[in-house]
């Protein structure tokens, strides 16, 4: 099987601050993500996509920051070649924000099943 890449993917980006750190995980002593780590795993997730040339972004904004601060942490030259667009949604710091921004997002057909026009990661 072949892979092409799209002449322009969109990667959507949902993290919300309130996953894996639910009470499930806390009585099973499953692992819990910190906000730290999720700006970890953005940082590391940007970095590499743009290694193979995937700089844009539609993006569930949330208030504690998490892609904000992950992004002011790259380099000047990463920050001027990304393309980060926030999807218009009002926040409430609940998981209604990450069921909005999905809907939000299905519209701009970001909802595809495997790697055909673009990718919806979810942290």
């Amino acid at each position: 099987m072949i892979f092409v890449m799209p002449r322009n993917p969109v990667i959507g980006l949902v993290v919300n601050p309130q996953a894996g750190r639910d009470i499930r995980r806390l009585i099973a002593y499953a692992s819990v993500f910190d906000n730290s780590e999720k700006m970890n795993i953005v940082r590391k997730l940007v970095m590499t996509l743009l290694d193979f040339g995937i700089n844009r972004y539609l993006v569930m904004p949330e208030p504690d920051g998490i892609i904000e601060t992950a992004l002011r942490t790259l380099p000047e030259d990463v920050l001027r070649e990304l393309d980060v667009e926030f999807v218009p949604i009002r926040v409430t710091g609940t998981w209604v924000d990450t069921y909005n921004a999905m809907w939000s997002l299905y519209p701009l057909g970001l909802l595809v099943r495997g790697l055909i026009h673009t990718m919806l990661l979810g942290i």
